[in-house]
């Protein structure tokens, strides 16, 4: 939004009082165009400022996000090898569970033999 010519005139220069519209004008655009420079090389001191950052550690940030993406990938690799890890250690777990399972059947059957054979015996003895 455009500011008002007086208020402008007024905020910016008030020991300059205007007496016509054209000496109002006049004042106007001067201050308006040396406000604009003002911008504007204020404007161009930040390109070149960054531009000077950019070139003094250019290289140190490009170091730095090399280190970072080397990091990221180390972590990645980790990440999946810890998940085959976890992977492997589960089925491993189902492993010996189910051979445990086995065992406790073998062993169940065996019980279930020597107790019919221990019944056997005592009724032939009787």
């Amino acid at each position: 939004m455009k500011e008002d010519m007086t208020a402008f005139v007024l905020r910016h220069i008030p020991e300059r009082v205007p007496r016509t519209k054209a000496e109002l004008a006049d004042i106007y655009l001067t201050e308006y165009n040396a406000i604009e420079t003002d911008r504007e090389k204020s404007r161009e001191r930040k390109r070149d400022d960054d531009e000077a950052t950019r070139n003094c550690y250019g290289s140190l940030i490009a170091d730095k996000e090399a280190q970072l993406s080397e990091l990221q990938d180390e972590i990645e690799k980790l990440r999946h090898k810890m998940f085959e890890q976890f992977l492997y250690a589960g089925v491993d777990e189902e492993h010996r569970n189910q051979e445990l399972a086995d065992r406790r059947k073998v062993l169940d059957m065996w019980f279930e033999t020597m107790r019919n054979r221990i019944e056997k015996e005592q009724e032939n003895s009787k």
